[in-house]
């Protein structure tokens, strides 16, 4: 029960944790109250800041699903990820995936591991699960993967979560709502000078990686509580109760 009660405290702190983090990205970006800011706008923006597109400021990669009938490819020891590992998550971090791939399997991805810290965005079916990686990761078809040029994933990650319908707006296809690399590079943003980006990061650094602890350490007690039960239960381990 203290296992499981922490494990809830941590889950919950997290959503405090990310709900604080939102609340800052939406403060400084949207309604432009952000240290230092004199309250002077050009053409409907803070000084220093610019429109364009999000190809400006971001690279984005897609991947692959390798050959299921083929056993080589398969059962390696990489992390490759599909959606659905993000459709169980309560917060934005992965850190583990259902399946694993060999090293030619890696090889039939183009985008092929994707390095510690990438934004995975899950594109299709549906559009909008969202976690930074904890891990290296190669990923499926069903993903556009992020890395920041002027803006941090860190950011990208808020700013996501805070314009997530404009993204679900450029979708389309028949059997499912799918976005594509092209049309998401397409879609409208504003962006924010450096220092103030590198201020941001700064201050929601510390934030993120308390959620990311926070993960790991509820991996652990789950760890131990489940290694402990069937033992309880069979009566390997002797509960004493203090009176």
């Amino acid at each position: 029960t203290s296992l499981d009660d922490k494990i809830e405290l941590n889950l919950q702190m997290n959503q405090t944790l990310e709900a604080m983090a939102q609340a800052i990205f939406k403060e400084w970006f949207i309604d432009f109250r952000f240290p230092g800011f004199d309250g002077q706008l050009v053409d409907g923006l803070p000084r220093g800041w610019r429109r364009g597109k999000l190809g400006d400021v971001i690279d984005v990669k897609g991947g692959t699903t390798p050959s299921t009938t083929k056993e080589e490819y398969w059962n390696g020891k990489y992390y490759w990820t599909t959606p659905k590992d993000l459709s169980s998550i309560k917060s934005p971090v992965l850190i583990d995936t259902e399946r694993k791939i060999t090293e030619l399997g890696i090889k039939q991805i183009n985008s092929g591991v994707l390095p510690i810290g990438t934004l995975l965005l899950s594109s299709r079916a549906p559009i909008g699960y969202l976690a930074i990686s904890q891990i290296p990761v190669s990923i499926n078809q069903g993903y556009i993967a992020i890395q920041g040029k002027e803006v941090s994933n860190l950011f990208m990650l808020f700013w996501l979560k805070q314009n997530m319908e404009s993204v679900k707006s450029k979708a389309n296809g028949s059997t499912f709502q799918e976005i594509s690399k092209t049309n998401f590079k397409q879609i409208d943003v504003i962006i924010p000078s450096s220092l103030i980006l590198k201020k941001f990061d700064i201050k929601i650094g510390p934030i993120f990686q308390k959620i990311v602890d926070n993960v790991y350490n509820n991996l652990s007690l789950t760890q131990t509580r489940d290694t402990l039960l069937p033992k309880l239960m069979s009566g390997d381990i002797e509960v004493t109760k203090k009176l």
